[in-house]
């Protein structure tokens, strides 16, 4: 009997390099070691672009979620609170697609690992999206950036 492959999405992350020619050539981009490692635990990675995820209906056709990060903040307006001085770069679509997904993953009770800013999204959608007592919910502190999950696989 074949063993099962569970499938793990992972967001990508996007960016604008300049090709060989000197025109804008814009990109999704994953770190290889996030691939490597869902690879290495006998998981199939699934590369999920922010622009192809559907914000009124998310669909799960995986078995776990990572939320990569990235080099962008957070909108302040997922907690309630207007801009401050600091604020890094917003990237709106992104962090809304992110949220979507926790959201969704959260309500189906999926494993799901953030990495760095990304835990900001998820523990948002957690206060926004809360299911039963038993659902798996980021144990979010006065520190956003620590979240405590189950294992992926």
């Amino acid at each position: 009997m074949a063993q099962y492959t569970p499938s793990i999405a992972v967001t990508c992350d996007f960016e604008t390099i300049k090709d060989s020619r000197g025109y804008p050539s814009p990109r999704y981009v994953c770190p290889q070691n996030y691939v490597a490692s869902i690879r290495d635990a006998g998981g199939r990675a699934l590369l999920i672009p922010h622009e192809s995820v559907d914000l009124t209906q998310p669909h799960l056709d995986f078995d776990a979620l990572v939320i990569a990060g990235g080099d962008f903040d957070i909108p302040p307006s997922y907690y309630g609170e207007q801009p401050r001085r600091g604020l890094g770069a917003l990237l709106e679509d992104r962090s809304a697609a992110a949220r979507a997904l926790c959201e969704t993953a959260i309500a189906a009770q999926l494993p799901m690992f953030a990495v760095a800013c990304s835990c900001s999204t998820c523990c948002g959608a957690a206060r926004c999206s809360r299911t039963s007592p038993n659902a798996m919910e980021p144990r979010c502190t006065s520190n956003p950036m620590t979240s405590v999950r189950r294992p992926i696989m």
